[in-house]
């Protein structure tokens, strides 16, 4: 069966993706040095440690293996009780290899909602208590790592 979104529920994830957006603008991750990237062992090692350090806010799972076997790895980041009405808001990046600083923007953007959640910051804690946020940094690991040599 296709999951078929009705008007609204696409406008939710619209909306979602826009103010997640404008959150990362206001975090000031746009003003940030973007002079050294994380290849895919410090990617995945970063993505690891959130999910350790933040074990009730997130879930760190793989949605496969690139051509090369590396693992696509995916951040779910969501607070409060879990209901099946929450929309899901799915951001991605580094679909080609030489995309890389959407990967980074994106590393930075799990930090900055995981510490602001914890930090009480009322913007963030609506957004992850009434929404589940998946990251995925990298779809092509493959070619960052191609591209980085």
């Amino acid at each position: 069966a296709v999951l078929r979104l009705t008007r609204p529920k696409r406008m939710v994830w619209k909306c979602s993706s826009v103010l997640l957006l404008c959150l990362a603008v206001k975090a000031g991750i746009f003003d940030l040095d973007y002079s050294q990237y994380h290849n895919y062992d410090t990617m995945t090692a970063f993505l690891k440690n959130i999910s350790e350090a933040y074990p009730n806010l997130t879930h760190l799972y793989s949605i496969g293996q690139s051509y090369e076997g590396r693992q696509l790895w995916v951040m779910k980041i969501s607070g409060g009780v879990d209901t099946i009405l929450r929309p899901h808001v799915k951001l991605l990046a580094n679909v080609k290899g030489n995309e890389s600083a959407g990967r980074e923007l994106l590393l930075r953007f799990i930090k900055y909602l995981v510490e602001e959640y914890n930090r009480n910051d009322l913007t963030v804690r609506r957004i992850l208590e009434y929404s589940h946020v998946h990251i995925l940094p990298s779809m092509n690991p493959d070619g960052f790592e191609r591209h980085l040599l």
